[in-house]
């Protein structure tokens, strides 16, 4: 049986990124357009795939699918969720900190930039056109003797300072240009800022085990009581552009709590393998083993 991929993942993307969402479309409607960020059957919004997989009622269904839009498609009801306010419209939503409209117009915006980015080429060809001298601050003079709107940097001397004249009707120009002196050498810095993020996200990932993720968890599954692990690659590896890499072999890992095994050592709260079993000596150690005959392991769980 085919089993389906997640959907695209958008940071204003709302559905669960463990699986492939169902888009309840009526007879005659076209498809779904791939890209799109739409409304789902379990009443969360998702990323419309490039490839659009159509079902017909009592058809087979193939894996991957999330269990609660086939629940929803089957005549049952969508879960409940909590009401809030949309922080950039303040209307009334569902999908928490952004109503519906305002993540997809969101979206909208984001889509198209996804995967590029500026080569440090570019980069660097921005920051050796940054002037070394006339420095910031940069301010506008108007001249309505002249009609025009001087930019002019810092100087003591009353006749220096004039960066360029911009015509009376291109007030605006002359504010973008004064203010691009200070904020382009500030976004240069916050790019360096967020490549330095996503290098650090890439490293934590790296290692998976292909397993749960590592580092992510998921708060809501584990408030349900479930262990709230989060499968590789999670929606924060996809984002950062983590590579996908090869899982270690089933000896090199603990069977319970899925980290490579450390070398040896005698604390018996390490990560060595302890003894010939296929578990860690940190995992070994939570067992709470205390002779009662119902005890049940592994490790305790």
């Amino acid at each position: 049986m085919t089993t389906l991929t997640p959907n695209p993942t958008s940071p204003y993307a709302t559905a669960n990124p463990q699986f492939r969402h169902l888009f309840a479309v009526p007879v005659f409607f076209p498809a779904p357009t791939p890209g799109a960020l739409l409304p789902t059957a379990c009443e969360a919004m998702a990323v419309v795939g490039d490839e659009v997989t159509e079902t017909q009622p009592g058809a087979e269904l193939p894996d991957g699918l999330c269990p609660l839009c086939v629940a929803v498609m089957n005549g049952g009801q969508a879960p409940a969720r909590q009401a809030s306010e949309c922080g950039e419209c303040g209307t009334g939503t569902w999908h928490g900190a952004l109503c519906a409209l305002c993540r997809q117009e969101k979206h909208e915006a984001w889509w198209p930039t996804r995967g590029r980015a500026l080569s440090a080429d570019r980069l660097q060809e921005i920051r050796d056109s940054i002037p070394t001298t006339y420095g910031p601050p940069w301010t506008v003079h108007p001249d309505m003797d002249d009609d025009v709107w001087r930019v002019k940097y810092a100087t003591d001397h009353p006749l220096a300072g004039l960066v360029c004249e911009v015509p009376d009707y291109g007030a605006h120009l002359a504010e973008f240009i004064a203010t691009a002196r200070a904020a382009v050498p500030e976004l240069l810095a916050e790019i360096d800022r967020l490549r330095s993020t996503l290098e650090q996200i890439r490293h934590l990932h790296k290692d998976s085990p292909m397993g749960p993720c590592p580092v992510c968890i998921n708060a809501d599954a584990a408030a349900a009581g479930g262990d709230g692990t989060v499968p590789y690659p999670c929606p924060t590896a996809r984002l950062a552009g983590a590579q996908d890499c090869d899982p270690p072999s089933a000896g090199e890992v603990c069977g319970k709590c899925r980290q490579p095994f450390g070398p040896s050592e005698i604390f018996l709260n390490g990560r060595a393998r302890y003894g010939d079993t296929p578990f860690c000596r940190s995992c070994v150690n939570r067992c709470h083993d205390n002779e009662i005959a119902d005890h049940r392991c592994v490790i305790c769980a």
